[in-house]
Order: C-alpha cells, then sequence, then structure tokens
C-alpha cells in the first residue's frame, strides 16, 4: 500500500498545496496525518488544512499534536477521520492511534501513563498487522531529537512498540527528527514538517520511503 504521511502543517496552507501537488500520480491509497495541523487554531483553520488534503480524493486518518485545540480533534470526529484513541481497519493494517504529546507545551498534552494505557487498550488483543500512528515518536530514537539533541518522544510510545511490535509507526512533533529506524521489528518514520516543506510516501510492502519536499 502506498501511504501519504504528513505531519506538522502549522496552518502552512502555501507548502501544503505545493507539497499535494508534487504527490499528484504517486498511486496513493491513504493519507495519514501525524498532528499539528494548526498552530493553536480552531475550526477554520483545520477545515482550511483538511480541504487541500482531500483535494486528492483519498481516504484519509489523522490524529491531533499538542498544538491542535480540543476543537481541531471534535472536527476531525465530525469529518469522520480521527484516529485519536481509536483503531481502524483498512487494507491489510488495523491502524492504532493517537494524538499530543507528553512534556510540553500546547492544548493536547498527556502524560506518559495516559498515552501508554490508552495505546495498550487498543492494542493488546490485536492479531492483525497492526499500523500505529502517533504525534509523539518513540522516546530516544533517532526520529526524536530536537535542534538541541534533546530527545523529545513518548517512552510510552517507545514501550508500546518494544512490547508489542507493530509493523509501522508513524510520529511527527520533533520537526528535526525526519528520517527512518527500524526499533526492534516496528519500521519507523518521522516524515518532516510540512511547516518546513517536507512530507513522504511509505511503501507499505517494502518498507521503503520516498521524501517529497520543496
Amino acid at each position: 500500500m502506498k501511504i501519504l504521511v504528513l505531519s506538522d502543517i502549522h496552518s502552512r496552507k502555501e507548502n501544503l498545496e505545493k507539497l499535494m501537488e508534487k504527490a499528484k500520480g504517486k498511486e496513493i491509497e491513504l493519507i495519514l496525518i501525524a498532528g499539528d495541523l494548526t498552530n493553536f487554531g480552531g475550526e477554520i483553520q483545520t477545515k482550511e488544512v483538511l480541504d487541500i488534503v482531500k483535494k486528492m480524493n483519498k481516504k484519509i486518518l489523522a490524529v491531533p499534536g499538542n498544538l491542535d485545540s480540543k476543537k481541531v480533534t471534535n472536527y476531525l470526529e465530525k469529518e469522520k477521520i480521527s484516529l485519536h484513541g481509536k483503531k481502524e481497519k483498512f487494507g491489510e493494517f488495523t491502524f492504532i492511534g493517537l494524538g499530543g504529546a507528553t512534556n510540553c507545551i500546547g492544548d493536547t498534552v498527556l502524560t506518559e501513563k495516559e498515552v501508554y494505557e490508552k495505546l495498550k487498550e487498543l492494542i493488546k488483543e490485536e492479531k492483525e498487522k497492526v499500523f500505529l500512528l502517533t504525534h509523539s515518536p518513540p522516546k530516544n530514537s533517532s526520529l526524536d531529537k530536537n535542534f538541541y539533541g534533546k530527545a523529545i518522544g513518548s517512552e510510552s510510545v517507545r514501550r508500546i512498540i518494544e512490547e508489542f511490535f507493530p509493523e509501522i509507526n508513524v510520529s511527527g512533533h520533533c520537526h528535526e527528527g525526519l528520517g527512518e529506524e527500524t526499533i526492534n521489528k516496528t519500521f519507523c518514520v518521522n516524515p518532516g514538517a510540512v511547516k518546513e516543506g517536507k512530507m513522504c510516501l511509505i511503501d507499505s510492502k517494502t518498507k521503503k520511503t520516498e521524501r517529497i519536499s520543496l
């Protein structure tokens, strides 16, 4: 399956439009948004972002980021694309999602205990192939080091990966952490920030990514 992955848009619509134009003709089957659609925005800002993404006319699944308000989450729910605290079967995967982040500023901030318990409840009985969509990257990986070299990921996301072996994890949050890393058996990807002209395409069969940038 070809999956287009977006994160950390922060309402930068001009970058999003240019990137989506570059993604045309890539045989995409699914679009994932890993949070921070807005910068403390609400329904209007979320709609503006989603209207651009919807032009591709593909299935969308999304989680909020720490800088997305409850109004953003509610709008994702209303549009029936929210994967926040939920799971959904699509193609060969069961997609499990959780937005927000830990130990940071924002409107959607969770404790590590909340992250672990919510994800464990969703994943513990899954026998199908699991695709984990989180805003927070796994702690102490190449995907969670910020500009100062500080690890800003989630200990609980990493714990879930180490205990339950989802096939793929996509996350955002750390703009500087774009790249790929395999943790145990899990192929982990940070697509980079749309705000900074970055996103990527994942081939779920080959576990290869194609970077799309401005």
